[in-house]
């Protein structure tokens, strides 16, 4: 897609399960710059915004880090390593939704990380399941290889993806957390962290394995019909947004 730029290993494991290796590409560029902008606008709002709060420190390290593993994820040419990074901005996620330590919000902040993780354990099933199939998790290898049971991989996968990107059946924890969330955060929320669900997809689903099914065209529309239906009865801006 678009073409591939650069393919970069530092490391390939005796197995083929896990490599330190990288690939830029069209959409990996297109998608990690979209990141890094909307994450340097985010640092540039919360010099203003969090000053006045407690926990600037851990604040200031959470953004980077959850700006830098989805730079991450848009760059892995191995599996493993995209569910590492997916799984190191679900944690610092998890601490900034939580981040003004309030009951509720530690609550809802719990709820967000556990949907979540659930929809990446799922992934990281189907992640391993492709690999006894097919014996790696390259990108680039896998891309073309015929696999026996692959819409039962793919939707694996695919539950990881929606949970991540608050579709339907999995989407009830976004609308909580952005009202919760400091307001540099909910940016990142909707602008980065739904979005690279979005870019997991268009990699997995289109660029390596070229499938698609009408069951994913006919979820979108009915999540877009609920989520234009509740954002018509919300008030709050922030939950409309989600």
């Amino acid at each position: 897609m678009l073409g591939e730029v650069i393919r970069v290993n530092l490391g390939v494991s005796a197995t083929g399960f896990f490599s330190l290796s990288f690939l830029a590409d069209g959409i990996s560029l297109i998608f990690a710059l979209v990141f890094s902008f909307i994450g340097v606008i985010a640092l540039i709002y919360s010099l203003t915004y969090i000053k006045s709060y407690d926990n600037q420190r851990e604040y200031y390290f959470m953004i980077p880090l959850i700006i830098a593993s989805l730079i991450g994820v848009a760059f892995s040419e191995n599996l493993i390593l995209l569910y590492i990074f997916w799984e190191i901005a679900a944690l610092a996620t998890w601490r900034l939704v939580g981040f003004h330590r309030e009951e509720n919000i530690v609550r809802i902040a719990d709820k967000t990380f556990l949907m979540t993780f659930l929809g990446s354990s799922f992934m990281l099933l189907g992640f391993i399941l492709l690999y006894n199939q097919t014996g790696t998790l390259s990108i680039t290898q896998l891309k073309g290889i015929e696999i026996s049971n692959l819409n039962g991989i793919l939707f694996l996968i695919f539950l990881g993806i929606i949970a991540k990107s608050a579709c339907l059946p999995i989407h009830t924890w976004l609308a909580e957390a952005h009202p919760v969330a400091p307001s540099p955060m909910s940016a990142i929320l909707s602008g980065v962290e739904v979005e690279v669900g979005l870019f997991a997809f268009l990699r997995l689903f289109a660029y390596t394995f070229n499938w698609s099914g009408n069951w994913i065209l006919w979820l979108t529309v009915i999540s877009s019909l609920i989520g234009a239906g509740a954002a018509l009865r919300e008030k709050d801006i922030k939950r409309i947004i989600a």
